[in-house]
């Protein structure tokens, strides 16, 4: 069974960006960055490549502009008339890419979610707001274990060795801001 726990932290698109990383380093669980259409998800996704090359699992849900302003010059454009948003994330980050553009297959996209997650992998969630208000009947089926957690006798085991195999060496211990 997924407990999911509620909790929300409003800061500026850059440092939400790094979010993720930090809480996932920090916790061992999944969370998610939201960012709105234009600059916001140019800044917010720079934690995005940096969990990339990490392998650290996280979520970026990014909003793209509404359907119906698509060539109507909405303020902050990320269709392929505006910064043209969705080609870049998939030059990133491949078929970690996942754009909500028909309701029915949302289903079949939450399932692919699920297993870049469980590979260590970030995944952008790009969606348009007037798609998901469409109505849809969901059938996600719930992991029976989540693969995400510390395993306490890995912990036990790396703090009993870590010492034999560091002795008479000098150690650096990097701890970045995100952690």
């Amino acid at each position: 069974m997924i407990k999911l726990e509620r909790k929300q932290l409003t800061i500026n698109e850059y440092i939400a960006g790094f979010s993720p990383l930090g809480y996932y380093l920090a916790t061992g669980k999944i969370s998610a960055c939201l960012a709105t259409t234009g600059a916001a998800t140019k800044l917010s996704i720079c934690g995005l490549s940096d969990a990339k090359f990490h392998n650290i699992p996280a979520i970026y849900l990014i909003a793209l502009n509404s359907t119906p302003s698509i060539g109507k010059s909405p303020l902050q454009d990320v269709s392929h008339h505006g910064i043209n948003l969705i080609p870049q994330l998939e030059a990133e980050l491949g078929e970690d890419c996942i754009v909500i553009d028909n309701i029915q297959e949302l289903s079949f996209k939450m399932e692919k979610v699920f297993s870049i997650l469980k590979k260590s992998k970030p995944v952008a969630i790009l969606f348009r707001p007037d798609v998901l208000c469409l109505p849809i009947t969901l059938d996600v089926p719930k992991p029976q274990t989540s693969h995400f957690a510390f395993c306490k006798e890995d912990m036990e085991a790396f703090l009993l060795n870590f010492p034999k195999h560091i002795e008479g060496r000098r150690v650096v211990i990097f701890v970045s801001s995100e952690a």
